[in-house]
């Protein structure tokens, strides 16, 4: 997964760079197998596990690197990891909110002149100014979809997870996790669903917000149905990051998911 991205432009003629560095604010030796440089869409450098300092910090060193050429138009450097697996027996590890803190490149040169040259990165953006900026490695993700939009009557939403090779803690079985709120927004109102009942499919208890305690392993649909239907207008979506939840000794997570949802809308006389 890509983790990080910055504009790059070279002045004057092509520049080579030998050597890239990536300092982020956490211990990252047990989650990173390895990592990939990419100048645009172009691979141009790869890293193993052994590239990871194991300090709190951990810089992601890219070195010996023979064709990273940044040209005199604006480009795009990417850093994407792959990470180790998470469970039982296994080396990985979980880290939540993680930033990229520092970019160094060094050993640079002018590609006609052979000049040596010093990379400015003072203009290099490293702070996040949100949380969207920030990656978390975790045992399972979620991913939402709509089944039924509330045209019908009422709104079906499936949450499926998607654990890839991680395992459960002490077990080779696949880890589950543990929902705790969809966030539906109401467009008209912009707030919350306050007139609006959840409940797990074929169930008839109803759930709080924030604290379903539904466990799930594979996939669960949730129903939401309006209580109040007296000359109002619902127009639902469910966020990005609607979907909270917990996998393990992760909680407080949240999904992030490509688009927000449509859920529909739908007036009442």
């Amino acid at each position: 997964m890509i983790v990080y991205s910055a504009d790059a432009i070279a002045t004057n003629e092509e520049v080579n760079v030998e050597t890239v560095e990536f300092t982020l604010d956490a211990n990252l030796k047990k989650v990173v197998a390895s990592a990939k440089l990419y100048l645009d869409d172009v691979v141009v450098a790869t890293a193993t596990n052994s590239d990871v300092s194991d300090v709190a910090n951990s810089v992601i060193t890219f070195d010996n690197i023979s064709n990273l050429d940044f040209p005199t138009v604006e480009s795009e450097l990417k850093l994407a990891i792959v990470t180790e697996t998470i469970g039982y027996e296994k080396v990985g590890e979980a880290v939540l909110d993680v930033a990229v803190t520092e970019v160094a490149l060094t050993e640079a040169e002018g590609v006609d002149s052979s000049e040596t040259v010093v990379v400015d990165v003072t203009d290099v953006d490293t702070a996040p100014e949100t949380d969207s900026e920030l990656f978390s490695v975790v045992p399972a993700v979620v991913v939402a979809s709509v089944d039924q939009k509330l045209e019908t009557g009422s709104v079906k939403v499936t949450v499926t997870v998607d654990t890839g090779d991680n395992t459960a803690t002490g077990s080779a079985a696949s880890p589950v996790v543990t929902i705790q709120g969809l966030g539906v927004i109401d467009l008209v109102t912009s707030t919350g669903v306050v007139n609006f009942n959840i409940f797990e499919e074929g169930e008839s208890t109803g759930l709080t917000e924030g604290s379903f305690g539904v466990v799930v392993s594979g996939s669960q649909t949730f129903d939401l149905i309006p209580t109040d239907t007296t000359a109002v207008t619902y127009t639902l979506r469910l966020p990005t990051d609607g979907v909270t939840y917990d996998a393990a000794a992760s909680t407080g997570l949240t999904s992030n998911l490509s688009a927000e949802l449509d859920l529909g809308t739908k007036t009442y006389e």
